[in-house]
This record gives C-alpha cells, structure tokens and sequence, in this order.
C-alpha cells in the first residue's frame, strides 16, 4: 500500500496587506489581513489531510505593470483554483447588468487610488488568463472562486450576487475543509504546476 503524503503549503496568507498602500486605511488593511488568513485556516487543513492538495498564499500576477496580487491558489491534480477572499459588511448584495449593489446603494469601496466597484473589478477573470498562459494550461483548467466574510454578527446574503467572471462566491462562514474539498479538489497537487506557482509567491 502506498503512502499518501499531504499536501504543500507555500507563502503567508495576508502578507500583501500588512502596511499596504492601496486600501483606504491601516485599519482596512488589517480586517482584510485578518479575512485572508481565516480563509487559509480552512485551506490549509485541507492541505495537511493524506494525499490533499497544495496551498499557496499571497502570490503575483505574472503581468508587467500589475500590482494586484492572488490571495491564495489551490492545486489539485492539475486544475488550479484562483480564490479571492473579501471581507464585507454584512447585507444583501445582488448584481445586476453588471452592477452590483449592497442593500439599494451601488457598493463601492474607496482605495488611495479613489473608489472602485469590487464586484466589477476584473482582477479574477485577469488573473486567470495570464496564470493559464503563464503555466501553458488550458484556461478551462483554472477556476476562480470569491470567499466574503462579513465583518460584523450581521450574515451575509450572496444569493443574487453575481463577481466579474461568474467566480464560484462562497460566505466563509459556511466553508468549511470539507466543502472546500468538493469546491476546489482533494487530489495531490502537479509538482511542474506547483513549482512554476511557487515562484510567484511574494
């Protein structure tokens, strides 16, 4: 009988966000912090089972000029999940043609750079194409997934929200190891795809 080794874990989830520029305040930049390395709890410990996939965190987009970053990457076998982990006020968010909306007002979050609408920021779909290109794999082999915590008591309501690229969105509050496995794959990750990954890691 063979031996199943666990998966790898790469990089320090919330590393972008410790001292960024590019959110509102240091506070933001903390409770953002704070999402991403709830969501690499529970990624990592799908990690860590036998024979469990590999978990990257805090890696670059393999674009000159781009300063955006992946919150986290999972490999499983050689289908590669791009996942961004968002923190939000909790509400009912619904989108429509394209626009998306917190309770009746246009959701929108104010940066250094000025106001962006996150929900159609294109950074997901962006990312997925140039890590496709950037590892020689078919883009129908990299996923693209969005986890929202909410930053209060008050739950969030995702049923009608709709993230540029049609990623699969997730309340974090309900992930748990064993639904990430059935989201995102429960199989050793490609050590070519791992490797060329690694080296994207902040």
């Amino acid at each position: 009988m063979s031996v199943r080794y666990p998966g790898q874990v790469i990089g320090t989830p919330g590393g972008s966000l410790a001292g960024a520029t590019f959110t509102a305040n240091e506070a933001v930049g903390r409770i953002g912090a704070k999402g991403e390395r709830r969501t690499a709890e529970i990624l990592n410990q799908l990690a860590h089972a036998p024979g469990g996939p590999s978990i990257l965190h805090d890696l670059s987009i393999p674009i000159k000029g781009v300063n955006a970053n992946v919150d986290h990457v999972v490999v499983s076998g050689r289908t590669v999940t791009i996942i961004d982990t968002k923190v939000w006020a909790g509400a009912f968010y619904w989108t429509l043609a394209g626009r998306t909306y917190r309770g009746w007002k246009r959701f929108a979050t104010t940066g250094k750079a000025g106001v962006s609408y996150p929900a159609e920021k294109r950074t997901l779909p962006m990312a997925r194409d140039s890590y496709a290109k950037y590892l020689g794999t078919p883009v129908a082999d990299v996923k693209i997934s969005l986890i929202v915590w909410p930053s209060s008591k008050t739950p969030l309501n995702l049923t009608l929200f709709a993230g540029a690229g049609n990623p699969k969105t997730v309340d974090g509050t309900k992930l748990t190891v064993g639904r990430a496995g059935r989201l995102y794959g429960r199989r050793p990750a490609d050590a070519n795809l791992l490797s060329a990954l690694a080296k994207l890691t902040k």
